[in-house]
């Protein structure tokens, strides 16, 4: 019972932990959007970049569930949207012909990193086919 206890404990540091993360990073994006002065309409969205970033977390996120990597895509929707709305509402189907499945809520360049086939089984839409460069 003792274990049981000390582990039930040692999650709940760890969920304090991540609490208190997440909340770091959105301040971390606050900062960046407001050294931004583009009013494009996805001024927020820097394909190239989260390319970038979710390669270099490629090892961690491929040992990620579905649901998983929903979350880190809910995050970091809700963070860049936080102040401004020009970022892509993944979550939403808009970058979608039609919504089929939970891989059509989950960005579509972290599907495209994380795993290929998940990615080419979604219908991106036109706009943002030319939007995050994956129509080349």
């Amino acid at each position: 019972m003792g274990e049981l206890i000390n582990l039930r404990e040692n999650l709940r540091v760890l969920t304090a932990q991540i609490l208190t993360l997440i909340e770091k990073r959105k301040m971390i994006v606050k900062e960046i959007q407001s050294l931004k002065d583009d009013n494009s309409e996805y001024s927020n969205f820097n394909p190239e970049q989260e390319k970038n970033v979710f390669q270099s977390l490629k090892d961690q996120l491929k040992n990620l569930s579905l649901r998983e990597l929903l979350i880190v895509s809910l995050m970091i929707e809700e963070h860049a949207t936080t102040n401004a709305s020009s970022y892509p509402a993944w979550s939403e189907g808009e970058h979608v012909d039609h919504i089929e499945g939970l891989i059509c809520q989950i960005n579509p360049i972290l599907l495209a990193v994380v795993n290929k086939d998940l990615y080419d089984a979604i219908s991106l839409n036109n706009k943002f086919k030319k939007l995050i460069n994956h129509d080349k």
